[in-house]
């Protein structure tokens, strides 16, 4: 498994941009958003403003994100990804990751979290 998960890190970095589509469903997220992050390429996130994806990509950078509302058009959204990703040409520029705002994303991240939750739920005189 593990194998698996570096060669398709491995595929991320060497692509020239990536597309992360959503759903129309607000509540969708895609669990696949932070191996792209990793791959630190010029990237394109595609979501419904209710999205959790929205609110994390706009903390902690990494890609251009695009997003709508249920009401908008197919030419609404194609014009709000022409101007921000094509006119712009982001499709060729890395955005920044704000590395301490994705701490809590990675694994040492979530172990510290998950050790501190423990330690909270023993008291911290047994620790």
């Amino acid at each position: 498994m593990l194998r698996r998960a570096r060669e398709a890190l491995l595929h991320l970095k060497q692509a020239d941009a990536l597309l992360v589509p959503g759903s129309d469903d607000p509540a969708y997220t895609a669990s696949k958003i932070y191996p792209y992050l990793l791959a630190r390429r010029p990237m394109l996130a595609v979501f419904h403003e209710a999205s959790g994806v929205i609110p994390l990509l706009r903390k902690v950078g990494g890609a251009v994100c695009v997003s709508f509302a249920t009401e908008e058009t197919e030419a609404q959204l194609a014009e709000a990804i022409a101007e921000a990703w094509l006119n712009r040409g982001d499709y060729l520029r890395i955005r920044p990751l704000d590395e301490a705002a994705f701490h809590p994303h990675t694994d040492a991240g979530s172990a510290r979290s998950l050790a501190a939750f423990f330690r909270a739920c023993v008291g911290a005189e047994h620790v």
